[in-house]
């Protein structure tokens, strides 16, 4: 609806300003905690990543066992030969391999044993990017799945995923956080200045 110049129905402009900074705080809030919530799931893979590898290895090149610490840092630095993220390349990276062409790499990848943990795990990040292709690639995979290796798919909801995909992993939900965690984290985001907001859009 329109209201012409003088129409005593027309919203008073504070009413409009109010109203659109609720809406920018909403995005805001929505899209700070989806990436709290994505960054929440990758530490949690990379940490029992870090557990499982320093657990002791059986590899074909394992040592003595490493300690959990040593593991994490260089999961987290992507220096470590059994812990496989894939996603799509970043822009700068031009001679970064396609998402697809990863998938399709990995029967190759998961012919051979683990380096040197007892186990491979495969991250893909965001699942939900995948293509078609790239799921039925992915499928035929978990129809027979190495009995080395795991996979874990994130995702913000299974139905962004083929129901054939969901059909064949064991869903893991994170619990909703409580407000004395959420402040925690905003704390650690000064950018984030708004907290009443956060909390109440966040939803934990």
């Amino acid at each position: 609806k329109g209201w012409v110049s003088g129409d005593p129905n027309a919203p008073n402009q504070a009413d409009v300003d109010a109203s659109t900074k609720q809406y920018q705080d909403y995005y805001s809030a929505t899209e700070a905690n989806e990436a709290a919530a994505k960054a929440a799931k990758l530490d949690c893979v990379e940490r029992f990543a870090a557990s499982a590898f320093s657990s002791g290895g059986s590899g074909l090149f394992a040592g003595a066992a490493p300690s959990e610490e040593l593991v994490l840092a260089r999961i987290r630095a992507r220096n470590h030969p059994d812990f496989v993220r894939l996603e799509e390349p970043e822009e700068e990276q031009k001679d970064g391999m396609r998402l697809l062409d990863q998938v399709r790499e990995l029967p190759r990848m998961l012919s051979f044993a683990p380096l040197e943990a007892p186990r491979r795990i495969i991250l893909i990040p965001d699942a939900a990017a995948l293509g078609d292709s790239a799921f039925n690639s992915l499928l035929k995979i978990l129809e027979e799945p190495p009995a080395h290796t795991m996979f874990f798919l994130l995702c913000r909801d299974p139905g962004e995923l083929l129901q054939t995909i969901v059909s064949r992993c064991q869903i893991l939900r994170f619990a909703p956080l409580s407000d004395d965690e959420l402040k925690l984290f905003l704390k650690a985001h000064p950018e984030a200045d708004d907290s009443p907001a956060l909390l109440g859009w966040s939803e934990g």
